[in-house]
C-alpha cells in the first residue's frame, strides 16, 4: 500500500531538512525527492534569484520575513480562495508560509528560498501546519 498524503509530506520534509544539513543544492534536493510527489504537484520554475515565499507570493521581487505588516496593510482576509488572491498557513498562530492562489484548489509557491516554485493542490505544503487563511489585495 501507497504513503498517505501525510507521509509524503513528511519524508519531502526530512528531505528538505537533510539537504539543507548537507548543504546541497536546490536541484539537488529537488532531485531526491521529486519522485514522492503526487501528480498534482507540478514543477513551475527554479528562480536564479534567493526568494522566500513571501516575496514570490507578493509579488516583491525581495525577501522579506515581514508577511504581516504586508497583510495588514494591503489585504483584507476573506472566507474562500475563490476570493483570494494569497493563503497563508499558520502553526500555532505564526505564520509559516504563503502562495499564490491559481483557483479555489490550486496554487502557485514557492517552497523555501532557494527552493523551486510550484503549482499545488492549496493544502498541499512539505511542513507542518494547522490553520489556513484566505486574503485579497486591498483594491483588486
Amino acid at each position: 500500500m501507497g504513503k498517505n498524503l501525510q507521509e509524503v509530506i513528511e519524508e519531502i520534509g526530512s528531505i528538505r531538512l537533510k539537504g539543507t544539513a548537507l548543504g546541497w543544492s536546490a536541484k539537488q534536493t529537488f532531485e531526491t525527492y521529486k519522485s514522492l510527489l503526487p501528480q498534482e504537484v507540478i514543477l513551475v520554475d527554479f528562480p536564479s534569484k534567493n526568494l522566500n515565499c513571501v516575496g514570490y507570493a507578493l509579488d516583491l521581487n525581495h525577501t522579506t520575513s515581514d508577511l504581516t505588516g504586508h497583510l495588514e496593510r494591503d489585504f483584507d482576509q476573506v472566507d474562500s480562495p475563490k476570493d483570494a488572491n494569497i493563503y497563508v498557513l499558520y502553526f500555532h498562530e505564526d505564520w509559516i508560509h504563503t502562495g499564490k492562489i491559481v483557483d479555489d484548489r490550486t496554487a502557485v509557491s514557492k517552497w523555501g528560498w532557494f527552493e523551486p516554485v510550484f503549482k499545488h493542490p492549496i493544502l498541499f505544503y512539505p511542513g507542518s501546519w494547522d490553520e489556513i487563511r484566505y486574503f485579497r489585495r486591498k483594491g483588486a
